[in-house]
């Protein structure tokens, strides 16, 4: 039996997600998370389902079309890893900043708080903020933080967690991207704490 042979076998045997290593099923879910539009939502109307398409494309004149439609800030989508509900500005915390801007203009709640079971131990809630600190959106944070977000995100133990999301932007944000995010990200969380 050849070894191109022997992996056809294996591969039929063995279901995909048990051969992937656990670090990168988290980093799937996480890319799930903010990079693929959802493919259920819980859209009560034909304007919500096309605010949810069009923040998923990022397309800033639609999204408003469609708030001013009457579509809801706050209209939820089905996240496809872990099949929790949550609003659509976690979608818009990967998006441009006019995204979470118009949704925010229209009522988005930005301190909404939601535990995510398949995170990472040290991150087990996450909140608009914190997941645009998360992947270092730097536009988004300042939106959000201008707009009045809350600046701690304290687990049941009353520790902060935003140092850690912060944090996670050395393993493969600043070193390799994007230079200087973590001082501006801190620049921008310290600033809307001295007002």
């Amino acid at each position: 039996m050849t070894s191109t042979t022997k992996w056809h076998i294996w591969k039929r045997q063995v279901p995909v997600c048990q051969r992937l290593k656990p670090a990168f099923l988290r980093l799937c879910a996480a890319l799930a998370l903010f990079l693929i539009v959802p493919l259920s939502a819980s859209a009560n109307s034909d304007a919500e389902s096309k605010l949810l398409a069009a923040v998923g494309r990022d397309d800033c004149p639609a999204v408003q079309a469609q708030l001013d439609a009457g579509a809801s800030a706050n209209v939820t989508f089905e996240d496809m890893l872990s099949g929790k509900v949550m609003p659509v500005l976690f979608k818009a915390a990967s998006r441009s900043a006019c995204v979470a801007e118009a949704l925010i203009q229209h009522g988005a709640d930005i301190d909404v708080v939601l535990h995510m079971p398949y995170n990472t131990p040290d991150k087990p809630l996450v909140s608009p903020l914190a997941a645009a600190i998360g992947i270092g959106n730097i536009p988004v944070v300042e939106v959000l933080l201008t707009s009045g977000a809350q600046t701690q995100l304290l687990d049941s133990q009353g520790h902060d967690l935003i140092p850690v999301y912060i944090d996670g932007l050395n393993t493969w944000i600043e070193p390799k991207r994007s230079p200087g995010t973590i001082a501006k990200i801190t620049q921008l969380l310290e600033q809307a704490e001295s007002n």
